[in-house]
C-alpha cells in the first residue's frame, strides 16, 4: 500500500514539474518581448530596482492573503 501512495505521489510531482517548465518556457519569450526593448529606453540597472522593489512591496500582501496561505498548506498525509 505503502508503495503504490508513494508511486502516485511522484507521478503527481512529476507532472506538476511538467506544468512549471511549460509555464516558464511560455514566460521566458513573453518577457524578453516586454523587457528587451524597456532595456533599451530604461537603463537594466533601474528596471531591475524596480522590480526588485515591487516584489517586496508585493510580498506582504500575499503573506497576509488567507486564501493563498490557505492554498499553499501541504496536504495531510493519509496514515496508514
Amino acid at each position: 500500500m505503502t508503495s503504490c501512495w508513494l508511486m502516485t505521489l511522484k507521478i503527481l510531482l512529476d507532472s506538476l514539474e511538467g506544468c512549471g517548465m511549460r509555464v516558464a518556457s511560455t514566460l521566458m519569450p513573453l518577457s524578453m518581448l516586454v523587457y528587451g526593448p524597456l532595456a533599451d529606453m530604461i537603463p537594466i540597472e533601474w528596471l531591475l530596482l524596480a522590480t526588485g522593489s515591487l516584489l517586496v512591496v508585493q510580498s506582504p500582501f500575499m503573506v497576509s492573503h488567507r486564501a493563498l496561505v490557505e492554498a499553499g498548506k501541504p496536504l495531510p498525509v493519509p496514515e496508514t
